[in-house]
C-alpha cells in the first residue's frame, strides 16, 4: 500500500505540473528574496571586514588635546590586551589643485613600510611588519621616496583630474605652513585607496573648506615640522582580527581594551603635560639664554584631554555600518510582503487541488488510509514544491542580489572585495518559512475535507445555493445591466472566497509594485526637494573666520557684480545638539539678515506648506533632525560645543524650538544674531556668503576671481553638491529597480496561477457553455470579464494599501543623515495599477487556448 500510494504521489505531481511549477516559482521569490536582502547587510559587513583586516586597520585611536608622542605609544603599547601600535601625524589643510581649492587630510605614512608591502592584489597589503597599520593599497603610480611627495586618493584624483607628476599647494600663510609643514607643495607620485577612508564619498568632517573633507594624501613623515607633534597613536587588539567587524564579540573585545587604556588617560595626560612643559622651557631658553625672563607661565600649560575612540568615530567605517543597517531595514519587511501573497497563493492552489480531488480521499478514506497518511500526499506535494523552488532561490539570490547591491555601492566605497557567501542560518529560515507556510496552507486545505465522511467525499459537492446579491436589489442598476454582466456579477459576489482571496493576492502584487515604485519616487525626491525647492542659492563662499575687515571688504566688492543677483553674509559652524531622544552633530545657521533669508534658504512646514523662521532666541530645527533628537515646536534642545573627536563639552546652551523645517539632507539649526549673541555672549562671525548666481554667470569665471582674493577658502557650486548626491543615490535606485522587477514577476505569476485555478474549477460550466452554442469568443469574454474585475478591485485595494507600506518602508530604510521624500507620484499609481492590468490582459490571453480546449463531452460526465 505504501508503494502505491508514493506512486499516486509522483503521478498527482505530474498531472498537475502546472500547479507545481506555479507555488515554486513563487516560493522562489519569496525565499531567494528574503535570503538574499537579509544577506546583502551581513555581506557587506564582511567585504569590510575582510578589506579592514587585510589593511591591518586599526581597531583603537588615542589623542589628546596637546597631541601625542612615544611615551604615549609606550604607555598604550603596555595596556593589556593591545597588539601593535603606530604613531601618526595627520594636519588638514587647504589644498589647491589646479585652480581650485580643497579641503585635504594630510597624514604621516611609514614609507620605508609602505615600500615594502604588496598590494599588487588590490585587496590586501600584505606586510612582515606587523606595527604598520591603517596600510593605503597602491592601485597606481609608486610611494613617495622625498618629503615633497605624497601619493592622494584614487577617486578624489579621478574626480579632479590629477595625474601623476602634478603638484598640489597647500594654501596657508606662510607662518602656519612653517609651524606644521616642513613643505608646503608635494608632487604626486601615485594614488591609493586606504581603509581608513573607506567611504570616497564622506571622508570626515573638518573646520575647513566646506565643512567636509574631499581629499586625502599620504605623505612622509619627515614632510611635517620637526617639532609638530603626532596627532594619533593608533592601535590594534590581540585577537580582534579574528573576529568579525561589528559583531557583538568584536565590538566587546575592543571595548574592553579600551577601557583599561582609559584607566590610563591619567599617566597619559600627566606624561603629555611635562613633555610639552619641557619643550616649551628648552625653546625658550634657547631663545633668552642671555635674557633675564621668566619661564613660570610654561608651567601653566593645563593637563590635556585624552580620547580614546575605536572605529565607529571613523567616517568611513561609520557610513558602511550605516548603508548596511539601511539595506537590513528594507530586508526586515519587504521580503514579508512576498511570503504573505505566496502564503495565500499556495492555500488558494492548494485548496483547489484537495477540491478536485475528494473522490480520491474519500477513495483512500474508504480503504482504510488514515488522515494523517492521506494528508501527508498534499503535504510532500506542497513542501517538495516549494522546497525545490525556495533552495533555488536562496542559492541563485542569495548570491545575485548580495553581488548586486555591494556592487552597487562599490561606487561610493573603496573597498574592493565582495564576497557573497551562503548564510546558513540566514538560508535555514529562508527555506523553513516558505516550505512552513505552503506546508500549513496545505494542511488547513486537506484538513477540511478529511472531516467529512468518505461517502460524502466520494460524491461532487453540494452546488451552493442560489440566492439574491444585493446589486439585485438596485433596481434602476440591476435591471439595465445585460445578461452576461449579470451573471458575471453574481459569480463575483456569491462565490465570497474565491473572489476574497483573488482580490487580495492581486492587491499585495499591486502594492509590492508601489512601494518599489514609492522608494525610487521616496529617493529620487531627496535632491529635487533639497536643491529646487528648499535652497534657493547656487554658490557658497567661505572665508578665514579671522579675515581681515579690508579682506571682508574686497570680498563684497568682488560679489557685487552683474554676474551675481543677492548675497546674504551668515555664520555658520557645527555643533551638537542633545534631546529627549538622542544627540546629534548639527550645522548652526546665523544669517546675517534674517528678514533675507528667505529668498536663499526656504524654510516651510512640509506638511501644511507654511512658512517657519527664527525669532527671538528660537531655534528652528530642521524635520529629521527634530525627529531624531524627539523635540518638537515649544520643546527645549540644547546646543554643546564639539570636542576633537566629536563629542560634546563644555556648557549647554539652551533653546526654545519654534519651527520645524523640511530638509532632506543633513542637519540644520537657524538662529537669529540676537538669539546667538544671548546665548554665546558675542555677535557671530559671517564668514559664509550664500550667492546667487546670475543665469548667464561662467561659474569657472566667478570662483577664480573670488579664490584669487586674500582669505578667500573655498568657492562650492550646489550643482556639485547634486551630481555628489544622485551619484549616491543612485546605489540604492538600482536596488529599487531590482525591487520593482522581483514585484512584476510575482504579480505575473500570481495572476496567472489565479487566473488558471479559476479556468479549473469551473470545466463543467465552461462545457455547458459550448454546449449551450457559445461562441468561443464568448466564453473567453465570461470568464475573463470576471478575471479583469477582480484584477481591477485588487489592484485598487492594492495601490490604497501600498501608501502606508511605502512610507513605513521607506523611514525605515532612512539613513541618520538623510530623509526619503514623502510624497508619491501620482505616475506610481498608474504605472503600478497599469501593469496589473497589463499583467491580468496577457494572462487572460494566453488562457484563451485552455478554454478552447475544454472537452465538452467529458466534462459533463456525471460522476457514477
Amino acid at each position: 500500500m505504501a508503494s502505491a500510494f508514493n506512486k499516486e504521489v509522483i503521478r498527482t505531481i505530474a498531472q498537475s505540473l502546472g500547479r507545481f511549477i506555479a507555488i515554486a516559482i513563487i516560493s522562489l521569490l519569496g525565499a531567494g528574496f528574503y535570503g538574499g536582502l537579509r544577506m546583502g547587510a551581513p555581506d557587506m559587513r564582511i567585504a569590510g571586514d575582510e578589506f579592514f583586516d587585510g589593511t591591518n586597520l586599526y581597531d583603537i585611536s588615542v589623542m589628546t588635546s596637546l597631541g601625542v608622542d612615544e611615551e604615549t605609544a609606550r604607555l598604550v603599547r603596555e595596556t593589556e590586551g593591545v597588539d601593535e601600535v603606530m604613531l601618526a601625524k595627520k594636519a588638514d589643510a587647504m589644498v589647491v589643485v589646479g585652480e581650485s581649492s580643497y579641503a585635504a587630510s594630510i597624514e604621516s605614512i611609514p614609507v620605508e613600510a609602505a615600500r615594502e608591502s604588496d598590494t599588487s592584489d588590490g585587496v590586501c597589503a600584505l606586510s612582515d611588519d606587523p606595527s604598520y597599520l591603517n596600510r593605503p593599497i597602491l592601485t597606481e603610480g609608486e610611494w613617495p621616496s622625498r618629503e615633497d611627495e605624497c601619493v592622494i586618493s584614487f577617486d578624489a584624483a579621478a574626480e579632479l583630474g590629477v595625474a601623476i607628476g602634478d603638484t598640489i599647494s597647500v594654501e596657508k600663510t606662510e607662518s602656519e605652513v612653517d609651524d606644521v609643514f616642513e613643505v608646503s607643495s608635494f608632487k604626486v607620485t601615485g594614488f591609493v585607496n586606504s581603509p581608513a577612508y573607506a567611504s570616497t564619498g564622506i571622508l570626515g568632517t573638518t573646520d575647513l573648506g566646506t565643512g567636509s573633507l574631499e581629499l586625502y594624501a599620504y605623505v612622509s613623515g619627515k614632510a611635517f615640522a620637526d617639532d609638530y607633534a603626532y596627532t594619533a597613536v593608533y592601535a590594534t587588539v590581540q585577537g580582534a582580527r579574528e573576529l568579525q567587524w561589528g559583531t557583538e564579540a568584536y565590538n566587546r573585545a575592543v571595548e574592553a581594551v579600551a577601557v583599561r587604556i582609559k584607566e590610563q588617560a591619567p599617566t597619559i595626560a600627566d606624561d603629555r603635560r611635562e613633555a610639552v612643559k619641557d619643550a616649551i622651557h628648552m625653546e625658550l631658553l634657547g631663545a633668552f639664554q642671555e635674557m633675564s625672563v621668566s619661564l613660570d607661565w610654561a608651567d601653566d600649560v593645563e593637563l590635556p584631554d585624552v580620547f580614546v575612540v575605536d572605529r565607529s568615530k571613523n567616517a568611513g567605517v561609520a557610513s558602511l555600518d550605516s548603508d548596511a543597517d539601511g539595506i537590513a531595514q528594507i530586508a526586515s519587511v519587504f521580503p514579508f510582503m512576498f511570503f504573505l501573497v505566496a502564503a495565500l497563493v499556495s492555500l488558494t492552489s492548494m485548496t483547489r487541488m484537495v477540491d478536485e480531488e475528494r473522490m480520491v480521499i474519500g477513495t483512500h478514506k474508504a480503504l482504510g488510509y488514515g488522515k494523517g497518511c492521506i494528508t501527508s500526499k498534499y503535504l510532500v506535494y506542497g513542501a517538495l514544491a516549494s522546497g525545490v523552488g525556495s533552495i533555488v532561490g536562496v542559492v541563485l539570490l542569495g548570491k545575485i542580489l548580495p553581488w548586486f547591491i555591494m556592487t552597487s555601492y562599490g561606487v561610493t566605497y573603496a573597498i574592493p572585495v565582495f564576497p557573497t557567501p551562503i548564510e546558513p542560518a540566514t538560508a535555514a529560515k529562508a527555506i523553513g518559512l516558505s516550505i512552513g507556510v505552503t506546508a500549513i496552507a496545505t494542511w488547513g486545505a486537506a484538513s477540511s475535507s478529511l472531516r467529512e465522511r468518505p461517502a460524502s467525499l466520494m460524491l461532487p459537492r453540494t452546488p451552493k445555493a442560489g440566492k439574491r446579491i444585493f446589486l439585485e436589489h438596485v433596481k434602476p442598476l440591476w435591471e439595465r445591466m445585460s445578461f452576461s454582466h449579470k451573471v458575471t456579477a453574481r459569480n463575483l459576489l456569491r462565490y465570497k472566497r474565491r473572489f476574497f482571496m483573488a482580490v487580495v493576492g492581486i492587491a499585495g502584487c499591486t502594492a509590492l509594485l508601489m512601494i518599489g515604485f514609492g522608494l525610487r519616487d521616496a529617493i529620487g525626491g531627496i535632491v529635487a526637494n533639497q536643491y529646487e525647492e528648499l535652497v534657493n542659492y547656487n554658490a557658497a563662499v567661505r572665508m578665514d573666520e579671522d579675515a581681515s575687515k579690508n579682506a571682508r571688504m574686497d570680498v563684497e566688492q568682488a560679489l557685487d557684480s552683474p554676474d551675481v543677483e543677492a548675497y546674504l553674509e551668515v555664520a555658520d559652524f557645527n555643533m551638537i545638539a542633545q534631546g529627549a531622544d538622542d544627540e546629534m552633530r548639527i550645522e548652526v545657521v546665523v544669517p546675517s539678515d534674517p528678514s533675507a533669508l528667505s529668498s536663499f534658504v526656504t524654510l516651510r512646514d512640509r506638511v501644511s506648506g507654511e512658512a517657519v523662521a527664527p525669532s527671538g532666541d528660537g531655534i528652528v530645527l530642521t524635520e529629521k533632525a527634530a525627529n531624531e533628537l524627539g523635540v518638537k515646536v515649544g520643546d527645549v534642545v540644547e546646543l554643546f560645543d564639539e570636542n576633537m573627536v566629536g563629542d560634546p563639552v563644555g556648557d549647554a546652551r539652551r533653546f526654545t524650538v519654534c519651527g520645524i523645517a523640511e530638509n532632506y539632507l543633513g542637519h540644520y539649526a537657524y538662529l537669529t544674531p540676537s538669539g546667538y549673541e544671548s546665548a554665546f555672549g558675542e555677535a557671530p562671525d559671517s564668514s559664509l556668503m550664500f550667492v546667487k548666481l546670475a543665469p548667464d554667470a561662467d561659474g569657472s569665471a566667478f570662483s577664480e576671481r573670488l579664490l584669487s582674493l586674500k582669505d578667500v577658502n573655498t568657492v562650492s557650486f550646489v550643482q556639485d553638491k547634486i551630481t555628489t548626491y544622485e551619484d549616491m543615490l543612485g546605489v540604492m535606485n538600482k536596488l529599487i529597480y531590482v525591487v520593482v522587477l522581483a514585484a512584476a514577476a510575482l504579480a505575473f505569476v500570481v495572476l496567472y496561477n489565479l487566473t488558471n485555478i479559476n479556468i479549473s474549477e469551473r470545466i463543467r460550466e465552461i462545457a455547458t457553455l459550448k454546449v449551450l452554442g457559445f461562441t468561443r469568443s464568448e466564453v473567453s469574454a465570461y470568464i475573463f470579464r470576471e478575471v479583469i474585475v477582480m484584477a481591477l478591485i485588487g489592484a485598487l485595494v492594492g495601490c490604497v494599501i501600498g501608501v502606508p507600506l511605502t512610507g513605513y518602508i521607506a523611514q525605515a530604510a532612512e539613513t541618520p543623515q538623510m530623509m526619503f521624500g514623502r510624497t508619491i507620484e501620482p505616475l506610481s499609481f498608474v504605472f503600478s495599477f497599469a501593469l496589473t492590468m497589463v499583467f491580468s490582459a496577457f494572462v487572460a490571453f494566453t488562457m484563451r487556448g485552455k478554454l478552447a480546449r475544454v472537452n465538452m463531452v467529458e466534462s459533463l460526465k456525471s460522476v457514477d
